[in-house]
């Protein structure tokens, strides 16, 4: 039993599983079992650490996410994105495939914002300097008037 739960992920319950059995191997002396017990609690404690990490680090890229949008900074979303990729590691690690793809379809996301931001600020600057032209033209055409 403690096998299957530990081959299917789910280590908190394979913990009490094999934490049940040690006593049982215990008294009829069978320490190489105790042993593989023993491993197996600790892995299980390893793989829920990780996993624990992976969603802390994927919820907190989705608060910095939330907490990103700007119309001319893009540093939210390099930041949102810095934590979607740890994560997307440490699910990698884990072994869960759903998971990494939930995060690389969050970094895409972040990326798209990042470009919208670039654009934007890009459209803005042009803006600026065809008003700023504008402006010298007419100041030019005014000056030439007027001394005529």
């Amino acid at each position: 039993m403690a096998e299957t739960l530990f081959e299917n992920r789910e280590y908190e319950n394979a913990i009490k599983e094999y934490e049940k059995a040690i006593p049982l191997y215990e008294e009829i002396q069978y320490t190489e079992r105790v042993d593989e017990c023993t491993t197996k609690i600790n892995e299980s404690h390893q793989w829920i650490s990780l996993r624990d990490e992976a969603s802390s680090l994927f919820s907190q890229a989705e608060e910095a996410f939330t907490k990103a949008p700007s119309t001319f900074d893009i540093t939210g979303f390099e930041a949102a994105r810095s934590l979607y990729e740890q994560a997307k590691s440490t699910w990698e690690e884990y072994g869960d495939p759903s998971q990494v793809t939930i995060c690389e379809e969050k970094i895409a996301e972040c990326n798209d914002e990042i470009a919208h931001i670039e654009r934007t600020k890009m459209i803005v600057i042009i803006t600026g300097i065809a008003v700023a032209a504008g402006l010298v033209v007419v100041g030019v055409i005014f000056v030439r008037r007027r001394k005529q």
